[in-house]
């Protein structure tokens, strides 16, 4: 039997060891030039114009800065940093769905969010006046009366207004019945005037003038129903009393109000008169009507 010699088994393994330590070494330069490739290749995709976008992306407060930053040369702009031209991509595109989205929302958001002052010195410099409530109605012939149970002097309530015809006109107001409704709380001014026409008895040649009565009492008077309290609180009343020649066939008298008063949303005013009999068909003369004021 013949035994190997020690020299060729040291031999044997010293070639072992020195394949060992050529693929260490190689596999250690592959993966060194991998790194170094790649390190390379990264540093390409960050000067390309597409991976430049998520790179932009990636740095939000730079990008915030330039969408709210304003320029007119964008050429220029595009050429020193890249990420301007996906800036104004994006604002391009905002401005598009909200000019065929959002631009109710938009506007009402900036509106809402606007100072109050801003609204005021608006309305102190516009030559066209505020949008406020307001009615003016004018009496019509044949106007009914109401109960008058609950008003002074047995006046009678005018529940018959016009409002459509002539000058007449009601505006962020409600008429029901003859009484106006308001809409919005606010200090307003109420107003009205009646035209009494006394017509007098035919006087025999024989009679005694001083023996006919020839005055008459005339009352106004303006009320307001609140749901606060059960009956209408009183607040202007006019009173007349004229002393005609007896020899006059009638006579004319007329009883203007007016006043500002606060009033709150659901109050409602109406006018009351002593004798509807008496009053003249005339709209200029007869009417009603309240404003709201900005004070």
């Amino acid at each position: 039997m013949i035994r190997a010699s020690p020299r060729a088994g040291a031999s044997a393994n010293c070639k072992l060891a020195l394949v060992g330590g050529v693929t260490v070494v190689c596999s250690l330069a592959l993966t060194a030039g991998m790194v170094v490739y790649f390190t390379r290749e990264i540093a390409k995709i960050k000067n390309q114009n597409v991976p430049q976008d998520l790179w932009c992306l990636n740095n939000p407060t730079k990008f915030e800065e330039l969408i709210s930053t304003e320029t007119e040369d964008l050429s220029d702009q595009f050429t020193k940093d890249p990420c301007w031209k996906l800036a104004n991509n994006i604002k391009l595109l905002v401005n598009k769905v909200v000019d065929h989205t959002n631009k109710k929302r938009v506007i009402k958001d900036v509106m809402d969010n606007l100072p109050v002052d801003v609204f005021k010195t608006a309305a102190e410099f516009d030559d066209k006046p505020a949008y406020h409530s307001s009615a003016h109605l004018t009496v019509q012939s044949g106007s009914q009366q109401g109960m008058s149970h609950y008003a002074d002097q047995s006046c009678r309530h005018l529940v018959k207004w016009g409002f459509e015809k002539g000058l007449a006109y009601v505006q962020n107001m409600t008429i029901n019945h003859g009484k106006l409704r308001v809409s919005e709380t606010g200090k307003y001014y109420i107003y009205a005037q009646t035209y009494f026409r006394y017509q007098h008895k035919a006087v025999a040649d024989d009679e005694d003038f001083s023996e006919i009565p020839n005055e008459q009492q005339l009352v106004q008077c303006i009320y307001k129903m609140t749901t606060t309290y059960a009956s209408p609180i009183l607040l202007m009343k006019g009173v007349g009393t004229k002393c005609w020649a007896a020899n006059a066939e009638y006579g004319l008298n007329s009883i203007y109000q007016g006043g500002l008063f606060q009033m709150k949303a659901g109050d409602e005013i109406f006018v009351t008169v002593s004798d509807i009999r008496l009053m003249d068909d005339d709209v200029s003369s007869n009417y009603f009507g309240s404003f709201r004021l900005s004070v």
